[in-house]
């Protein structure tokens, strides 16, 4: 019995854990910019009014696309950019009051 126990505990330990820095939504994002054309493609993670959000660079760079901010479940907190060159995310300026924590992921 001993022995069974600590063939699965063994088992169990050199699968690791899945990755809890970034939920399923953001890994699927990542995976959907890796498999577009466009250059220049970055996620980065900031702290904005008291939770962590997503800026979605997919790295089109259209004069008239927006950038999305997302929650950790990919929900729209808001859009950025366009022609109309939106800064503001919820009432506030964007870039005034976010906190860039790290990037997420950069197209090499």
């Amino acid at each position: 019995m001993k022995k069974t126990a600590l063939i699965i505990l063994l088992a169990v330990s050199a699968l690791g854990c899945p990755n809890k820095d970034k939920s399923d939504c953001i890994q699927d994002k990542i995976a959907t910019f890796e498999n577009d054309n466009w250059a220049n493609g970055k996620i980065t993670r900031y702290t904005f009014q008291g939770a962590d959000v997503y800026f979605l660079n997919d790295g089109s760079f259209i004069a008239d696309g927006l950038f999305e901010v997302v929650d950790e479940d990919c929900n729209t907190i808001c859009s950025l950019g366009g022609l109309a060159g939106i800064t503001e995310c919820n009432g506030k300026i964007f870039d005034d009051v976010a906190v860039e924590e790290e990037v997420i992921w950069e197209e090499q």
